[in-house]
């Protein structure tokens, strides 16, 4: 993993989860990251991304942010979105 960490800004859209994915997994493959450290980081990245969009906002134009740093010998990963609360949709889900 480089030293320096990686900042995203999202569009709270479904089809933006796999560009979301990929450049984790190039981030993630810079350092010595195993395959399934990976793998369960961009698993975990990617579950916290479709909770800020299905419960963050209403079907409005909206992002969120994912920042991952290198914190001693473990990866430290925030999804913060600046929407309020709301109840699972009971249609229309699957993002991923």
């Amino acid at each position: 993993m480089p030293e320096e960490g990686l900042r995203l800004r999202v569009a709270a859209r479904a089809e933006e989860l796999a560009r979301v994915r990929e450049t984790l997994r190039r981030w993630l493959q810079g350092g010595a990251a195993t395959e399934r450290d990976e793998f369960a980081i961009v698993l975990a990245c990617n579950e916290a991304c479709a909770n800020a969009m299905e419960h963050a906002y209403d079907d409005v134009e909206a992002s969120y942010d994912v920042e991952v740093a290198q914190v001693g010998g473990a990866v430290a990963l925030t999804v913060r979105d600046a929407g309020r609360w709301r109840e699972r949709r009971t249609t229309g889900r699957g993002r991923g």
